[in-house]
Parts: structure tokens; C-alpha cells; sequence
């Protein structure tokens, strides 16, 4: 029974033993962690380093690259024959090039008669003017002859009237001589001279009537005259109206004949490359375009921007292109357009918000935006897909940092966190200025680590280069008071008199303790969580049963 026993008491010391040298190796590892230790509560510092850049808010869309001008090309005549094609499609023309041509032999034909008739108008409206003209002077004439001679007619009559008058006056005074001559009352004398007298009255009188008449007719001749004069004046004014008129009108209709033979040569109306063409020698023309001309001397995309982002689409606004023919290579572009109100688009194409993002699908119902492309670039065709960033806001070569880089004063002032000094790089590590890689505390490997047996690795190092120098310090940092100014989705634009290139900027993470549970876990032990805690009152052994520690007091087991 004593052998047994000696086996079992073997069993037991040898247990013991082995149990006492694990508790000495966790000791011996716990004693070099606390020795490497930050004190309790102190920051994980996880930093990035402050560098000048560029910074650019921007609302994605896409588009189809189109010409800046298209032409459909049509003609003004009808049911003719294509005599000729001079162009092919792809073909570059410049501003009245011959296109296309029609058969003219029909149109020729009522060109020529057209003339004809022209010549005839001209002529026939030339003799009725003449004939005008001369029915006039001769109105003219007739009516100064005619007054004319009605004046001398009643001057001759008013001179017989004097004449008359006189003679009365001259009967007169030879009857009162007879009648003084003494006896004479009763003569023959005196009846003679009285007889006289009244002949001589009595052709007075018809002189007088003459005189009248004379004047009469003189007014009457002139009132006749000049109606036939204002007769023919009007008919002259008549047959040159007419003349202008009809001359016109023949010329009028020989000017459409020539236009319509001219239109049977069809000339570009502007510089641009043939893109389609949709006649061939010998068809029949009925109407409809004939060659579509497009202007590549520019190019433009129509997209459409939905209801949530067109509040911040301008005219005028800058926008960065990008297609997969001139590759990484940024085109520059500018809105030109901005619709006022939704409606039907130039071309199906979609728009998202974003920083530089994807487009992704868009409603149909959005608001059309026009873009020019401002770079030359022979690679760019019409049809081509291109992403477009309209720039809303950009910043050049300024400090940027993270946004939660930035830290907020109860004022509502803001400042950053920069390592101070000389410090070690233990307990932080450096992110390049440009990694939108979120920095928080990686370092922990828990689980693995232990199975490791390393330490974990800083974020963005290799494993290869991870420190377990033990005679390393924390850094130290201080704070800068900063302005912010532009953001976008990650990165905010910051200002202050203290900043500097190749500051190491804090980024703020979880406070870690010596007894939070990722101690263990960076500790390399993490598969031992749970072990201390099983002897408590022992002394020097007891701990936290949920940290799996070994450092609590003698007896204290906390």
C-alpha cells in the first residue's frame, strides 16, 4: 500500500510542479508586460501624417458623348432623281461643299420657260406705259390748245364789246348834234342819227353776250381739258404700277426656277463629318434628310442629375471626365446647361451624389444637365460612355486630415491631437497622409497571437517589423488649434498657425487598460483568458477570473 501510495504522492508533486512552472512563466510574463506597460486609462495612439493635398467634392453622373452641333440636311424639291453623291459617311466637309446633286434637266426646263415669260412681261408692260404715256402728252397738248384758244376767243369778244361801246357812245353824241341844229327835230336827219344809235346799242348788247359766252366756254374748255389730262395721268400711273407688278411677279417666278435648280446641289451649311447618309445614286428624293452632318470640333454629354443633387449643379461649374478611351487621362469639362424643371432627356443616362463615387442608376424623371468638354483630344468619339464629376467645391494644397482627426472644444472651437516630441514609435503607428483605411487600435491579435507567441502587430506594419523593445516610452502629444474648412466623405480641410508637414496626427481610439480584455489578446496569451481567478485567498495568485490575470494582491484574488 505504500508503493501505492509513493506512486500516487509522485503523481501529485509531479502535477504540482508542473502547475507551479506554468504559474511561473504566466508570472514572468505578466511581470515584462507591466514592466512594458502605459499606465492605466492612457490612449492607444494610432496616427497619420499631416501632408498637403487636394481635395475635391464632386456629384457623379455619366453621359454619351455627342457633337456639339448636329444638322440633318434636307432639300426644297421634290420627286427628282439623285444624280450624284460626293461625300461618304466619315467624311470631314467644310461649310458649302457639294453634298449631294439632283437631275435638273426638268427644272432647267421651267427655268428657261420662266425667262421666257419674263421677257414677255417686260415687253407688253413697256407698250402699255408707252401707250400711257403718249395718250398723257397728248392730254396735255389738246388741253393747252384748247385753253388757249378759248382765251383768245374771249378777248376777241371782249374787244368787239369795246368797239360796240364806243360806237353807242359815238351815235349818241352825232344825235344830239343833229337835234341842236335849229328845225331839225323833225328832220330826216335826226331819225337817221337816232337809228343809228340804237343799231349801235343793240350790237353793244350782243358784243356783251359775246363776252360771256366767250368766257364760258373759255372755263368749260379748261375743266374738259383737265379731266382728260388727270385721265391720262392716271392711266400712265396705272400701266407703270402694273408694269412693276407683273415684271416682279414674272421675275419672281424666275427666281424660284433658278433656286430650284440651284437646290439640286446640295451643300453642307457647316463644317462637321458626315455621320450618316441616306440616299444613293438613282433613288428618287421624296424628302427627308439626306446627309447628317455632325460638329466635332467640340463635343458635349447630356446626363441627368436627380432632384436630391441638382441644387448644387451650376452653369458654369467645373467638372472632371473620364472615359475608357483616353484611360486615366482627366478631360476637362464645364456645365453649360441646367434644366429648370424635370421632364424628357437628350439621351438615357444616370447620375448619383457622391465624392468622386459611381454613378449608379438614376431616375428617368431627373433634371437634364448639359456638359461641354473643353480638352482636345483625338481620341474622343461621338458615343462614347463617360463618367463625369461635377465639381461642387475643391481645395488645392491644403493640410487634410481624417475627419475624426478633428476634436471639438466645449466653445465649438476645434484642434488636433500631434505627437510632441521625441517618443518612441511603441503604442502608435503611422498611416500614410492620403490612406482612407480607417486607423483604429489593430494591434491586438487575439486568439492567434497566442498560439503565435507574438506580440501584435501596429496597424500598417509587417509582422516582421513589430517591436517588443521593452525599454521604449509613450509618446507625448499636445493639441493645435485648427479651423476647419472644406469636408468631403473622409477628409477635412483644416488651418492653423502651428501646422507644419510631417506632424504626426493622432487618431482617436478606444482608451485600453492593462485590465481590458484586448490586453491579453495584443499580450499573445489570449488563449489563457480565464485561468486566474481559480485560487483565490491563496496569495499572489489570484486576479480576475475574466481576464485570466495573475496580478492581484496576496489573498485579494481581485
Amino acid at each position: 500500500m505504500k508503493k501505492k501510495r509513493g506512486k500516487k504522492f509522485k503523481l501529485i508533486v509531479g502535477g504540482v510542479a508542473a502547475a507551479v512552472v506554468v504559474v511561473g512563466v504566466v508570472i514572468g510574463v505578466r511581470m515584462i508586460r507591466a514592466k512594458n506597460a502605459s499606465p492605466a486609462g492612457a490612449v492607444k495612439q494610432s496616427t497619420t501624417t499631416l501632408t498637403k493635398m487636394d481635395l475635391t467634392d464632386s456629384i457623379s453622373a455619366s453621359g454619351t458623348i455627342e457633337s456639339k452641333k448636329t444638322r440633318s440636311v434636307t432639300a426644297q424639291v421634290n420627286d427628282v432623281t439623285v444624280q450624284k453623291i460626293y461625300v461618304k459617311v466619315g467624311d470631314e466637309v467644310k461649310k458649302g461643299d457639294k453634298l449631294v446633286s439632283f437631275d435638273s434637266d426638268s427644272l432647267s426646263e421651267s427655268l428657261s420657260e420662266a425667262q421666257d415669260s419674263l421677257q414677255d412681261v417686260q415687253s407688253s408692260a413697256a407698250s402699255e406705259v408707252e401707250s400711257a404715256q403718249e395718250q398723257y402728252d397728248t392730254a396735255v397738248s389738246d388741253r393747252n390748245y384748247n385753253n388757249a384758244k378759248a382765251a383768245k376767243n374771249l378777248q376777241k369778244a371782249v374787244k368787239a364789246r369795246d368797239t360796240a361801246k364806243k360806237a353807242v357812245k359815238t351815235a349818241k353824241t352825232k344825235l344830239k348834234q343833229v337835234k341842236k341844229k335849229a328845225g331839225a327835230k323833225n328832220s330826216q336827219d335826226v331819225t337817221t342819227a337816232q337809228e343809228a344809235l340804237t343799231k349801235a346799242q343793240e350790237a353793244y348788247e350782243q358784243a356783251k353776250t359775246a363776252v360771256e359766252t366767250a368766257r364760258d366756254n373759255k372755263n368749260d374748255t379748261a375743266r374738259q381739258n383737265k379731266s382728260s389730262v388727270t385721265q391720262a395721268q392716271t392711266a400712265l400711273k396705272n400701266a407703270q404700277t402694273n408694269r412693276k407688278k407683273n415684271v416682279k411677279e414674272a421675275q419672281k417666278q424666275v427666281t424660284s426656277a433658278q433656286e430650284a435648280v440651284a437646290k439640286c446641289a446640295v451643300t453642307a451649311p457647316m463644317d462637321g463629318v458626315v455621320t450618316s447618309l441616306n440616299v444613293s445614286a438613282g433613288d428618287t428624293y421624296t424628302g427627308g434628310t439626306i446627309v447628317q452632318l455632325d460638329d466635332t470640333s467640340g463635343y458635349t454629354i447630356t446626363t441627368s442629375v436627380d432632384e436630391y443633387d441638382i441644387s448644387n449643379v451650376k452653369k458654369g461649374q467645373r467638372v472632371v471626365i473620364l472615359t475608357e478611351a483616353t484611360d486615366e487621362d482627366e478631360l476637362e469639362g464645364v456645365v453649360t446647361f441646367v434644366a429648370p424643371s424635370t421632364g424628357s432627356t437628350s439621351t438615357t443616362t444616370s447620375a448619383s451624389s457622391g465624392n468622386g463615387a459611381d454613378a449608379g442608376n438614376s431616375s428617368s424623371d431627373g433634371y437634364e444637365v448639359r456638359i461641354r468638354i473643353k480638352t482636345t483630344d483625338s481620341r474622343i468619339k461621338m458615343g462614347m460612355t463617360a463618367k463625369c464629376s461635377i465639381v461642387r467645391d475643391e481645395a488645392k494644397d491644403v493640410f487634410a486630415v481624417p475627419y475624426d482627426a478633428v476634436s471639438e472644444n466645449a466653445d465649438g472651437t476645434y484642434y488636433i491631437t500631434v505627437v510632441d516630441g521625441s517618443g518612441s514609435s511603441t503604442g502608435y503607428t503611422t498611416q500614410s497622409g492620403d490612406n482612407s483605411q480607417d486607423s483604429s487600435d489593430n494591434s491586438g491579435q487575439s486568439g492567434d497571437s497566442g498560439q503565435r507567441g507574438k506580440m501584435g502587430n501596429p496597424p500598417g506594419q509587417d509582422e516582421t517589423n513589430a517591436s517588443d523593445d521593452s525599454t521604449k516610452g509613450t509618446a507625448k502629444t499636445r493639441q493645435i488649434a485648427v479651423t476647419k474648412g472644406m469636408e468631403t466623405d473622409y477628409y477635412v480641410e483644416i488651418s492653423g498657425d502651428d501646422l507644419e508637414e510631417g506632424l504626426e496626427v493622432v487618431m482617436p481610439t478606444d482608451k485600453v487598460s492593462d485590465k481590458s480584455s484586448s490586453s491579453d489578446s495584443q499580450s499573445g496569451f489570449g488563449s489563457m483568458n480565464g485561468m486566474g481567478g481559480g485560487m483565490p485567498d491563496s496569495g499572489g495568485m489570484g486576479g480576475s477570473g475574466s481576464k485570466g490575470g495573475f496580478g492581484g494582491g496576496p489573498g485579494g484574488g481581485k
